[in-house]
């Protein structure tokens, strides 16, 4: 059959999916959907002041941006959607790769290109993600000066979620880098975060 769409689950059947013996959905596809939850309470807190008294006196660049802001979150929030079954979807991938025959030279080298192939997407799929979380935060960065102070702990939320999406992420990555031959995956590993470091110490809440 085919690939079966989590984000078509009810939250109690994705739990389920997760809790099994099953090894997909897995922390990547848990780290997207992490990252949506952190964009879409980023989105909340976007909701209590487009539009209000307060917001509509600000500056009429104020206002773009942070309309921009927002509507951005919102591409954010599809795209980490569609990572949580994407992820799911690339380790059948990886597995079809190390069940390649292996017993001629040949069939050696064929089955090591094949697994390199799908190790490079087993990070690209979990890079994606964290990339997606970090995009949110510099969004949400422009939001937070200006949103109603009411709903800042959800904002609050929000980053810590995001947070966590990049560091999950980011561990996917690490598991599947050891098994490349080539180090640009570390580099952009190191500047992940280096940048989420030096982002989140520069929000200012309150």
């Amino acid at each position: 059959g085919g690939q079966r769409m989590f984000v078509n689950c009810s939250i109690q059947e994705f739990i389920d999916q997760v809790d099994s013996i099953q090894p997909a959905p897995g922390g990547g596809s848990v780290a997207a959907l992490c990252g949506a939850l952190g964009v879409s309470l980023s989105r909340m807190y976007g909701h209590f002041s487009i539009g209000k008294k307060a917001f509509l006196q600000l500056d009429a660049s104020i206002q773009n941006d942070f309309t921009n802001a927002f509507q951005q979150l919102q591409l954010l929030e599809n795209r980490l959607l569609t990572l949580v079954d994407e992820d799911a979807a690339l380790y059948p991938k990886i597995l079809a790769a190390y069940r390649l025959p292996k017993d001629t030279m040949e069939e050696q080298n064929l089955r090591n290109q094949a697994i390199q192939q799908a190790t490079i997407l087993a990070i690209e799929g979990p890079y994606a993600i964290a990339k997606c979380a970090y995009d949110a935060l510099l969004h949400i960065d422009v939001l937070l000066p200006f949103g109603n102070k009411n709903v800042i702990s959800d904002a609050a939320c929000a980053i810590v979620l995001l947070e966590a999406t990049i560091e999950t992420a980011i561990i996917n990555m690490e598991i599947n880098v050891a098994q490349l031959h080539d180090n640009t995956y570390k580099d952009a590993i190191l500047q992940l975060r280096k940048h989420t470091k030096e982002k989140k110490e520069k929000m200012i809440l309150l």
